[in-house]
């Protein structure tokens, strides 16, 4: 109604925008750091790790520790060692038997069974 102006019939001006902003810098701030603490933390581990592994026994080619060995001692003593071998092949018999009737006629039954002495 007139062009006088009191505080109370303007709308405020909102400083949510600028709190707003404010807010978001803090959160990307928060997650930056979050993030840059959680890749120190597995560049540490992977540092340790590498450096605990330096420390200990030799591994074999596939990564493996080797086990450890047990020593004992023992008087030597004179005695045969058995040959043994092992091969490829077949085996023949040095005799063989073929059993037959002593008459003409069909066998009915065998009273012996294989690998029997007869």
């Amino acid at each position: 109604m007139n062009d006088v102006h009191h505080p109370t019939d303007e709308p405020s001006v909102s400083t949510g925008p600028v709190e707003h902003r404010s807010g978001l810098w803090r959160s990307r701030t928060a997650s930056l750091l979050v993030v840059v603490l959680c890749l120190g933390a597995l560049g540490g581990l992977g540092w340790y790790l590498a450096h605990r592994n330096a420390t200990r026994q030799p591994a074999d080619a596939e990564g493996r520790r080797r086990p450890t060995a047990t020593v004992a001692f023992a008087v030597a003593n004179r005695a045969d060692i058995p040959i043994r071998l092992d091969a490829l092949g077949t085996v023949t018999p040095v005799a063989m038997a073929t059993v037959r009737p002593q008459v003409a006629g069909v066998i009915t039954k065998i009273y012996y069974q294989e690998g029997q002495l007869v």
